[in-house]
């Protein structure tokens, strides 16, 4: 469920039927260590930070510095999330590289968004946390014992972990390139305190979305083709592993 202006509200289905006391004490475990802690949640920056410049070089706007050194030696989740940080900065900069004028990120607005591209990142991320969040409760994990992220930040913290990987891989070029083949306009969103996509903006959004989780790819582990939203579990799991069988989690990057 989305509020008027777009904004993830819930999720109606069974939230805790697979989740196991065994797996959940381990994760709480794992949150309170701090090395431990540390170790996933560099993970998170690392595979986001790699996802980023992957895209950057398809799309041939330049090459994005992956600070593999500075992500390793990190030895706070606070000095991550800054490392996070410039890392996106960076990133937002050379994506305007390739957008139009009128649809430049310039910075990243959030409550509200401050223009057309914002409230397609805000729109769209929402319903990313949404369907990961989906996606946490078919596995044995508590979606609000989070690694990268404080869980007291929102119920469904995990997600907000699992998407740094995904953003760049599906919604960030969902938006690129629904902004570069000139399918949005300037008449597919409102201003109201804010800049927010109306009702015909969010059809466009949502069907390019839906068509992204619809592709597959090839999971060499799996020796077959999954669909991209099946990718999200299939990392979800890797999580999993690395918790309950001590199984080093890999973050997914996309090819270039």
């Amino acid at each position: 469920m989305y509020s008027h202006y777009g904004w993830y509200i819930s999720s109606i289905i069974p939230e805790d039927y697979l989740q196991s006391g065994y797996v959940i004490t381990h994760q709480a475990a794992y949150y309170n260590n701090p090395d431990l802690r540390l170790k996933l949640a560099r993970s998170f920056v690392l595979g986001a930070a790699k996802n980023m410049a992957k895209l950057c070089k398809r799309l041939r706007i330049g090459n994005l510095r992956v600070p593999v050194n500075e992500i390793s030696k990190a030895v706070s989740i606070s000095e991550l999330m800054g490392i996070e940080g410039n890392i996106h900065i960076k990133y937002l900069e050379l994506l305007d590289l390739k957008l139009p004028q009128d649809f430049k990120v310039i910075s990243r607005s959030r409550m509200p968004p401050r223009n057309y591209i914002n409230s397609m990142m805000s729109y769209l991320y929402s319903v990313l946390y949404g369907i990961i969040g989906s996606q946490i409760f078919s596995t044995h994990l508590s979606p609000s014992i989070s690694f990268l992220h404080e869980p007291s930040e929102r119920r469904s913290s995990l997600s907000l972990d699992i998407a740094e990987i995904f953003r760049p891989v599906f919604c960030d070029r969902v938006i690129l390139k629904l902004i570069n083949l000139k399918i949005m306009k300037k008449s597919d969103f409102i201003d109201d305190n804010g800049i927010y996509l109306n009702e015909a903006g969010k059809r466009k959004v949502l069907v390019a979305f839906e068509e992204k989780l619809r592709e597959t790819v090839y999971v060499s582990s799996l020796r077959r083709k999954v669909s991209n939203k099946f990718l999200i579990r299939l990392e979800i799991y890797k999580v999993e592993k690395q918790i309950m069988e001590n199984k080093q989690y890999k973050p997914y990057i996309m090819r270039d």
